[in-house]
Parts: structure tokens; sequence; C-alpha cells
């Protein structure tokens, strides 16, 4: 069980960290002129690995809300309506 857990905590935060990488290497002038060399650079890589992690965690989001308030919110829609 502690295994589990600790994959989807991993999986969680993997998401957010790749976004938050990708933000700080654009703040890190070394990597921007790196990114917007004369030969065109790298911005389609840097948007490719930036749109992949927000549709990535969007999706990992939206499963684990799915997956832990979809039954709750059927048990309270349940018993709503057996009162």
């Amino acid at each position: 069980m502690m295994r589990k857990k600790s994959i989807l905590l991993a999986s969680a935060l993997l998401g957010p960290v790749l976004i938050a990488l990708t933000v700080i290497a654009a703040q890190s002038s070394d990597f921007r002129s790196f990114v917007t060399s004369e030969d065109g650079g790298m911005h389609g890589i840097l948007a490719i690995i930036l749109v992949g992690a927000v549709v990535y965690s969007t999706v990992f989001q939206l499963w684990l809300a799915k997956k832990f308030w979809e039954p709750r919110i059927a048990r309270a829609f349940d018993q709503i309506g057996r009162r």
C-alpha cells in the first residue's frame, strides 16, 4: 500500500515539477540565448515540453479528482435522494 501511495505521489508531482523546471530554465540568460539563437533555437522543443507537462498534469489531476471525489459525490446524492 505504501508503494502505491509513493508512486501516486511521484506521478502527481511530475507535471508541476516539469512546469517549474521549464519556467526556471526560461529565466536563465544562458538558456534564453540558446533558445533564441539565430539558427532557430529550441522554441519548438521548449513548447513541446511545456505543453506535455501541462497536459500530463491536468489529465492526472482530473483522474485523481474522478477517482477520489466521484464516489463521495455519488454517496452524497444518494443520501439526499433517500431523505
